[in-house]
């Protein structure tokens, strides 16, 4: 097998884009939260990224090399399934609850119980989108 020399020729404009944009994304200024419709859209895409990342990190760091292939069993997929609205569930629980501590204690935000109201609606959501996915399979 002979090594290849990587060229400026291999690499496309989309890549180098992407590869460029990395670098700097620490210091594009992030989007304000304005309303509570942008709190929760936070609070729901956070909390998924965090559970996402949490449990599948966990999964190949203890299965190992070859844990694509336990991917195909259908009873390890059940129980990933279980253990990933379970991680999703306490991470919306913790976003939540830090969110509303720390509006109450660093703005004065006083209407705590909107968090309740957002945490429910947030759960409802992705309870009537399991649904309508598993209609369609």
């Amino acid at each position: 097998m002979e090594k290849y020399k990587l060229s400026w020729r291999d690499i496309s404009f989309k890549d180098f884009k992407v590869y460029l944009f990395a670098l700097f994304k620490a210091f594009i200024p992030k989007k304000k939260i304005k309303n509570l419709d942008e709190l929760e859209y936070f609070i729901q895409s956070k909390s998924a990224w965090v559970s996402q990342v949490t449990l599948y990190s966990y999964l190949k760091t203890r299965m190992g090399t070859k844990y694509v292939l336990h991917f195909d069993n259908d009873v390890f997929m059940s129980s990933v399934n279980l253990a990933k609205w379970n991680i999703y569930s306490v991470a919306l629980q913790d976003l939540t609850f830090f969110t509303f501590s720390y509006l109450k204690n660093n703005f004065s935000f006083e209407d705590t119980n909107k968090s309740k109201e957002i945490f429910l609606k947030i759960l409802d959501n992705e309870k009537n989108f399991k649904k309508n996915c598993s209609k369609r399979t």
